[in-house]
């Protein structure tokens, strides 16, 4: 489990969300559609691929509880989901709406896991460790 070649921000996402730990079944996922491969969008169109997102998880009844990524400082945050489908699905989804990698949350460990390698995840340490409180929270801090 080395380093990963990816965008290093991935390394120190942060998640805002009211999330109880013990409640989780394991493993989940967090994922998201905004910003394809990096790319920056408008909200707009982020929202909308959120809603897809959201309806495809939604449909094959997994839960599907809103979360959000965030840098160390705030300045950059995607809306995503935490999940209990699957992994394959995640993948599946990931790659549908281009995206490098999703979370992995085993008991409290948190795994960056590639789309295009998901056997070679990476740990990054305890998910506890890096909640950091409510979405509400979140935007009267912006």
């Amino acid at each position: 489990m080395g380093k990963p070649t990816m965008n290093p921000a991935y390394l120190d996402t942060q998640f805002w969300g009211t999330i109880h730990l013990s409640n989780l079944p394991s493993p989940c996922y967090i994922i998201t559609a905004c910003n394809p491969m990096d790319e920056r969008l408008c909200l707009k169109e982020n929202k909308q691929r959120n809603l897809v997102l959201q309806e495809e998880i939604k449909n094959e009844g997994h839960l599907c509880i809103e979360i959000t990524g965030s840098s160390k400082d705030l300045s950059h945050q995607e809306p995503s989901f935490l999940t209990s489908a699957p992994q394959e699905n995640l993948i599946k989804w990931a790659k549908k709406f281009n995206q490098r990698a999703i979370f992995e949350i085993l008991n409290d460990s948190l795994f960056l896991v590639p789309t295009d390698q998901p056997d070679q995840k990476f740990k990054l340490g305890s998910f506890k460790e890096r909640i950091r409180g409510s979405s509400e929270q979140l935007k009267q801090s912006m």
